[in-house]
């Protein structure tokens, strides 16, 4: 079931398409807890998940690769990418060794 959404812009050919982010809720596997989320990027939908040693890390954990795989992507790098607006960052945290990608209001997470 998916319990939280967001929607990134993706600008191609004059207009704005929707790059929506999918996170499903935690699920218990007995020794771990794992949340999936997916991006569904323009060519492709990319799917994958975090584990954790209960539901509010691996929902975090889910989030930190959310926002590695935004600011890591191609799309993020044409500069063609948004949330709110251009260049203002995308909401998702990142894991330290990419902070220095954070953009505008992500500078302050």
């Amino acid at each position: 079931m998916v319990i939280l959404t967001r929607i990134l812009k993706f600008e191609t050919d004059g207009r704005d398409i929707d790059i929506p982010i999918k996170i499903y809720v935690p699920v218990d596997k007995q020794d771990h807890w794992q949340c999936e989320y997916e991006i569904v990027w323009p060519n492709a939908v990319r799917s994958s998940k975090a584990c954790g040693i209960d539901s509010v890390q691996s929902l975090l954990l889910a989030m930190h690769k959310i926002g590695a795989e935004i600011y890591t992507s191609e799309a993020h790098r044409s500069g063609k990418l948004k949330w709110h607006r251009r260049g203002g960052g995308y909401g998702f945290p990142v894991p330290p060794g990419i902070r220095d990608l954070y953009e505008a209001d992500d500078t302050s997470m």
